[in-house]
Order: C-alpha cells, then sequence, then structure tokens
C-alpha cells in the first residue's frame, strides 16, 4: 500500500505543539535547567545578584529550547512525500532521500482531526494529512493495515 502528499509547514508547527503539550515540555524544561543554572550559579560568584545576574542565566537557557523549537521548522521538507507499507516496515521518499522505519520501532499510529500521526520509538513522526487519501475508507484501510503489521511485530 503506498500514499504520495506534501506537508505544509502549518501542519509540522500545529503537530511540534501537540506534541510539546503532551510530553516535550518536560525535556525542554529539563534542558532549560540543565542551561540556566549553572549560569545562574556562575553569575552570582562572580558579580552581585541583581536582576542583569538573573537575565543571563534565563536567555542562556532559552536559547537551546528556541533552537529544539525551530529544529522541525529548518528541516521541513515541502516536496511530494511516498509511504509506502512494506512487509518489514515503512519506506519513506521524499526528494532524493529515503527511510525506513521498522514495525517494531512504532511507537503508535493515531487518527486526529482527520489526520494520522504515527510516531516512531526515536520521537519523530509521520504526519499524514485528509489530502493523502482518495476517501476516508481508504485512510481507515491504511490505519487498520498499519496497526495490524506493528501488532504482529510485536
Amino acid at each position: 500500500m503506498t500514499i504520495e502528499y506534501a506537508s505544509r509547514r502549518g501542519e509540522i508547527w500545529t503537530w511540534y505543539w501537540r506534541a510539546w503539550r503532551q510530553r516535550l515540555w518536560k525535556s525542554h524544561l529539563g534542558i532549560f535547567a540543565i542551561f540556566a543554572v549553572p549560569a545562574y550559579l556562575l553569575m552570582s560568584y562572580l558579580a552581585r545578584p541583581s536582576l542583569s545576574t538573573l537575565a543571563a542565566p534565563l536567555a542562556i537557557g532559552a536559547i537551546p529550547i528556541l533552537l529544539l523549537v525551530l529544529y522541525p521548522q529548518f528541516r521541513f521538507k515541502p516536496q511530494a512525500r511516498t509511504i509506502t507499507l512494506g512487509t518489514s516496515g515503512i519506506t519513506t521518499i521524499v526528494g532524493r532521500k529515503s527511510g525506513r522505519i521498522s514495525w517494531k520501532n512504532i511507537r503508535s499510529i493515531t487518527t486526529e482531526r482527520g489526520y494520522v500521526l504515527i510516531e516512531g520509538s526515536s520521537g519523530n513522526a509521520f504526519i499524514i494529512p485528509p489530502r493523502a487519501f482518495d476517501t476516508p475508507a481508504a485512510q481507515a484501510s491504511f490505519v487498520e493495515s498499519m496497526k495490524e503489521r506493528v501488532a504482529a511485530a510485536r
């Protein structure tokens, strides 16, 4: 079974904030603390505490978070993507790049607001828009086929 579609930047942005609200905020908070706390301790040691002592560590903690938020937008690929369900997993082609994810490395397959979301165990995801399918029945068949293959791989 093969489908083809092109992603839109807004779809990637929407998915990222959904993932952030569900779980990414925890890791972002940890990363912020890893950068901001030592910077604050160093600034407090070197200078008398003041608002400027607090501003620099906050900025130092915020920069890695900003980069993490922008990363999916930098990696965005507007070209048509082909996804093929094979016996060992999903094969994807975007432009000249291709990749493969095995069925056992799929964390979840869900549908939300008409989109099919396939999340890998690495945290990467496929966001398949409803326009990739000719009919809602074709989408349901695609999702059911994937779920069966993931269950069989486990």
